[in-house]
């Protein structure tokens, strides 16, 4: 058992504790400094020693996809949160676009941030690494299938139905991705507009 001022702590919560530490500070660390942040400072800041890491991480690779974990469940979950929690009840692929548009105005959304993971040092990241690659590709599989799944929804009423939802959804993710590197290349677009324009193509004619 662990003491901390909060009381004491058990080991597996100290695990946990330590394992959360590491994260918070990576993801600080890969933000202010990239993807290549040194391990033995990304420890300095969690403030534990690389053998407390490697007790949680096989490698960089394993650490960079437990960050990926953390900010990509977080940004999805709040993202396709219910419109009434209590109802349980779906958001529309409106409020969904609305409140994509409104996580980048705002600087939630992390590969826009501020002081974040720029596009290219992620996708530099799933060149080199196979394993990166593959849970960046299972985000975005998760959330097109997201997509798909509310796009079928509202193709009852509002959605055009002459297009397959699994279609509409990977352009949608296309169009997010797309829209992420022209914004890191200072390409002039306005998010709100574009999404204005999206929600315009897609809705049914009446």
């Amino acid at each position: 058992m662990v003491k901390s001022a909060a009381g004491p702590v058990s080991r597996q919560e100290a695990k946990v504790a330590t394992r959360e530490a590491l994260i918070d500070a990576g993801m600080v660390a890969f933000g202010d400094e990239g993807l290549d942040a040194s391990l033995d400072g990304i420890c300095a800041r969690a403030g534990f020693t690389r053998g407390a890491f490697y007790v949680h991480f096989r490698d960089r690779d394993d650490f960079l996809v437990a960050i990926m974990d953390r900010v990509g469940e977080e940004f999805l979950e709040a993202l396709f949160a219910p419109a009434e929690p209590l109802a349980g009840e779906p958001p529309s692929l409106t409020a969904i676009v609305v409140r994509f548009l409104d996580a980048i105005r705002s600087g939630r959304y992390p590969l826009t941030k501020k002081g974040g993971v720029r596009p290219h040092q992620l996708l530099q990241a799933c060149a080199r690494s196979t394993v990166v690659r593959a849970r960046y590709v299972a985000l975005i599989d998760a959330s097109r299938d997201h997509v798909a799944q509310l796009v079928k929804r509202d193709q009852r009423n509002e959605v055009r139905s002459d297009v397959e939802p699994h279609e509409i959804a990977t352009l949608l993710l296309a169009a997010v991705i797309g829209a992420q590197t022209m914004m890191e290349l200072e390409v002039p677009l306005d998010p709100g507009a574009l999404g204005t324009a999206l929600l315009k193509l897609l809705r049914r004619r009446r």
